[in-house]
């Protein structure tokens, strides 16, 4: 389980297909918390500045939903990235 990228880590991601290869093993990441109601399950990885991406995945995908959201959290701010990783 990885909580955090260090800078190399950063560094390593040269290129898209690095960057697309990364976002696909979130499973890898920490737990951030779960949610067996909704069938949720959220991952964290923490960058080196303090910010964060966060991935939801559920176990059933609702209706207008994709089955995963990649969401990047700064301070103050963030975007959501919705994509079919599974």
């Amino acid at each position: 389980m990885r909580t955090h990228l260090t800078e190399q880590d950063i560094l390593g991601l040269t290129n898209n297909q690095k960057r697309e290869d990364f976002l696909k093993i979130y499973e890898d990441w920490k737990v951030w918390d779960t949610s067996e109601v909704l069938g949720l399950t959220v991952y964290l990885i923490i960058l080196p500045n303090g910010d964060m991406i966060t991935a939801a995945k559920y176990s059933a995908q609702p209706k207008y939903y994709p089955t995963v959201r990649l969401n990047y959290l700064q301070k103050g701010c963030g975007f959501t990235l919705d994509c079919g990783y599974t």
